[in-house]
């Protein structure tokens, strides 16, 4: 047995850190299948989804609100490790260490300093 300690990335700042954001509850998912999900999310968000609503005659619009802000307990939070994400146009990919979502939403990759 080794007295040298590890200094991988996994062991040092990644499992910890999930472990941290699990405890506050996020829930730990693979990505496989959602990829999809969050491209048709993201098209959502980028050019926003309004709706009407006809009652008697009178028409009302409103928006959809993908978080719920005023009540956060009604949201769902995940987070997940080595994320893939593609650059548009091109065959290349980033894979963030760590991504964290609300609502099935990526808001927020943290990668290390290494390309």
């Amino acid at each position: 047995m080794s007295d040298i300690p590890s200094f991988s990335e996994d062991r040092i700042s990644q499992i910890p850190a999930l472990q941290v954001l699990i405890n506050m509850g996020y829930e730990y998912i693979l990505v496989d299948g959602l990829v999809k999900t969050n491209e048709k999310i993201y098209d959502l968000l980028s050019l926003g989804k309004s709706f009407e609503e006809t009652i008697g005659g009178d028409t009302k619009s409103f928006t959809l609100n993908y978080i719920d802000w005023d009540n956060i307990d009604n949201n769902v939070f995940h987070v997940t490790a080595e994320f893939p994400v593609s650059r548009t146009g091109s065959d290349q990919t980033r894979r963030p260490d760590i991504v964290l979502f609300v609502n099935g939403i990526p808001l927020c990759g943290l990668c290390s300093s290494h390309s």
